[in-house]
């Protein structure tokens, strides 16, 4: 009978204990909730002239002058998007919205800032960049060789524009080309590639990688160059992504 009654004892406490957190569950939660419903979102798209939505670009969010100081920021992500939490405190103050282009600064937007009053519901602030933006292409590619004794070194050589289109370009960061050839020392022939890295590209400038080597073959060796892929990781953000590619009959 005692040992019943223990058992009954150590069931009634595990209980309470369990009780008890979830009790202290529903009130973190509930903190948790009020926490949220203490912020309004300052939130939406920026995007190219094309409609593309862009990444990377830092939104600032400040008070007018002589108002509690206020300055809150937050970047676009990859479906160019953003949101910036504040304070239902701020209800009725004004505050002003700027979007910067960290790879090109100072270039324009549209509009380039916006100045709104807080409300509780306010509705998505929408940007469109205006300026300029890299222009990747291939220019020219060909497949050569250089005597080695009795043999051919095989060769591929690439030249890579990033051009100005209207007046306007924009220097890029690291990206990478592929150049896929045939080979037709196989048979059957086998499609092959070669992929090389670039460190970046001023506006208006070419870069050329002259030896993509191939190999050491006999002189009736034959190779075809196929196409030349520039930025295959799409790790730039370009004014025209439609042409990357060069092919070659």
């Amino acid at each position: 009978m005692k040992s019943k009654i223990r058992r009954l004892g150590l069931i009634l406490t595990a209980l309470v204990i369990v009780v008890a957190a979830g009790a202290g569950q529903t009130s973190a939660v509930r903190q948790k909730a009020t926490l949220i419903s203490d912020k309004i979102s300052i939130h939406g798209h920026v995007k190219a002239p094309d409609g593309r939505p862009l990444p990377g670009v830092n939104l600032t969010l400040s008070s007018d002058a002589g108002q509690a100081a206020v300055n809150l920021n937050d970047s676009t992500n990859s479906a160019g998007f953003y949101s910036i939490a504040v304070d239902k405190a701020h209800i009725g103050k004004t505050f002003q919205l700027t979007p910067a282009y960290p790879a090109a600064p100072g270039a324009p937007f549209s509009p380039n800032n916006r100045f709104f009053g807080l409300t509780a519901n306010p509705g998505p602030l929408d940007f469109i960049y205006q300026g300029p933006l890299p222009d990747l292409t291939c220019s020219q590619a060909n497949i050569f060789f250089e005597m080695e004794g009795q043999s051919r070194h095989y060769y591929i050589q690439v030249t890579v524009l990033n051009g100005i289109n209207n007046g306007q370009g924009l220097a890029c960061g690291p990206f990478k080309v592929r150049a896929t050839y045939e080979d037709r020392t196989v048979n059957p022939w086998k499609m092959k590639e070669a992929v090389f890295p670039v460190s970046g590209l001023g506006m208006g400038l070419t870069y050329v990688e002259k030896h993509i080597s191939i190999g050491l073959y006999p002189p009736q060796a034959f190779f075809r160059l196929v196409k030349v892929e520039v930025d295959i990781e799409n790790a730039v953000f370009e004014l025209n992504e439609g042409n990357n590619v060069k092919t070659f009959d």
